[in-house]
C-alpha cells in the first residue's frame, strides 16, 4: 500500500477543498469515532479524501519528483542530482551476505535516500556531490526507522550517471529563526551555537536493511531479514540556540559523526562524552533538516539531514546584511506612512 505522511494529506486537501486545516482535522476525528476507533488517522484522512473527490496520489508513468515519492511505491522512475554520498559497507546475516551503500539525490521539489545492492554499490565510487546527476528506473519505496522515505534498487533496478539532456535545480533549504518554524517543514536550514548536547543513544539495527531491531527469543530479529547478527547505529541530540529560542535537533548516525571523531568510543564512556561535549558547547552550526513534533512533551524538534560544523561566514555576513537591508527599509516604510 502507498503511504503518504498525515501532514501531507493534510496540505494537500486543504489545497484542493475549501476547508481549513481545522475543519479537515475534525471530519478524519469524527471518522475516526464513527468506526470506533478500528481505523488510523491515516486512514481516516484517505477515506475523508474519496469523499471529497480528492485524489491523493497521480500516479502515472514517467519521471516522478521527488516530493511525489511515497513508501509503498513500485517500479519508479525519478532523477536527481547527488548531494551526499555515504561510506559503503558489507554484511553477513549468516543465510544471505552481501553489499550496500547509500547516497543522496535532490531536485527543485526534495530529496531521498537511494540504497544500492552488491554490485550497484560499485557506482558510488563513481558519484561526485553537487555534480553528478542520476537517472533511476525501477525503485521501489520504503520508510525507515525514522519515517523518511528511502528509495532502493536492486538487480532489476536501472542507474544512469549523468544522463544526456537533462538538468536538475536543486531546492534550497529555507533559512529560518526558531521562532517561526512550524510542523511539517521539511527543508528549513537553522543558524545558531550549540548550548547543550546529550548523551548518546545505541540502538541494534539490521545490517541489511538498516530497520531498528527486536530482542526475540532467538536473538534479534528483522521483521524482513528474520535472524541477523545486528549492526549498531545510534543519534545524539543537541540544543540550538540562534537568538530567538532553542530547538532540539536530532543528530542521526551520519550528522552524529560529523560531531564526534568515533562514535563508538563513546558507548559507556561517559567521561569520554563530558570531555567532547565541552569542547563542543558555543560553536556555530548550520543544520539542515525537516520540523517535527515530539507527541510526548508537543515540543517541536528538527531531525536533521545535513549538519556543518564549519559555516562560511562570509555566506553568514551576506545573510545578516539582507537581514539589516529589510529592517532598514520597513523602519523607511513605517517613517513614510506617519
Amino acid at each position: 500500500m502507498i503511504q503518504m505522511p498525515y501532514d501531507q494529506i493534510i496540505k494537500k486537501l486543504v489545497a484542493n477543498t475549501s476547508l481549513s486545516e481545522k475543519e479537515l482535522n475534525d471530519k478524519i476525528e469524527a471518522k475516526m469515532k464513527e468506526l470506533s476507533g478500528l481505523i488510523s488517522k491515516e486512514g481516516a484522512a484517505h477515506i475523508i479524501a474519496n469523499e471529497l473527490g480528492v485524489k491523493l496520489f497521480q500516479v502515472s508513468a514517467g519521471l516522478l519528483k521527488i516530493k511525489d515519492i511515497h513508501p509503498g511505491m513500485r517500479a519508479v522512475e525519478t532523477v536527481g542530482k547527488v548531494t551526499n554520498v555515504f561510506e559503503p559497507r558489507e554484511f553477513d546475516t549468516g543465510a544471505r551476505k552481501g553489499k550496500v551503500g547509500n547516497f543522496i539525490i535532490s531536485d527543485e521539489s526534495g530529496s531521498i535516500r537511494v540504497t544500492l545492492w552488491n554490485e550497484m554499490v560499485d557506482k558510488l565510487q563513481k558519484l561526485e556531490p553537487g555534480k553528478t546527476i542520476v537517472k533511476i528506473k525501477g525503485g521501489y519505496v520504503r520508510q525507515n526507522n525514522i519515517g523518511n522515505k528511502e528509495l532502493h534498487l536492486n538487480d532489476k533496478s536501472a542507474l544512469t550517471l549523468n544522463p544526456p539532456g537533462i538538468e536538475i535545480t536543486e531546492r534550497r533549504s529555507e533559512r529560518k529563526k526558531i521562532i517561526d518554524l512550524s510542523e511539517g517543514e521539511d527543508s528549513v536550514e537553522l543558524l545558531g551555537h550549540i548550548v547543550d548536547i546529550f548523551s548518546p543513544a545505541f540502538f541494534e539495527v539490521c545490517p541489511v536493511c538498516s530497520r531498528r531491531l527486536k530482542l526475540g527469543e532467538k536473538g534479534f530479529e528483522c521483521q524482513q531479514h528474520e535472524k541477523v547478527e545486528p549492526a549498531l547505529s545510534y543519534v545524539v541530540n543537541v540544543l540550538l540556540d540562534d537568538g530567538t529560542g532553542t530547538m532540539r535537533v536530532a543528530c542521526w548516525r551520519n550528522q552524529a559523526d560529523k560531531l564526534f571523531d568515533n562514535m563508538l568510543d563513546l558507548k559507556d564512556n561517559n567521561e569520554l562524552f563530558e570531555q567532547k561535549k565541552a569542547e563542543l558547547l558555543g560553536i556555530m552550526v548550520t543544520v539542515r533538516g525537516k520540523v517535527t513534533k515530539n507527541n510526548l512533551n508537543g515540543n517541536l524538534e528538527l531531525s536533521s539531514f545535513n549538519l556543518d560544523t564549519n559555516p562560511k561566514m562570509e555566506k553568514e555576513v551576506e545573510e545578516l546584511q539582507k537581514e539589516v537591508e529589510e529592517l532598514d527599509n520597513l523602519k523607511i516604510e513605517e517613517e513614510e506612512i506617519k
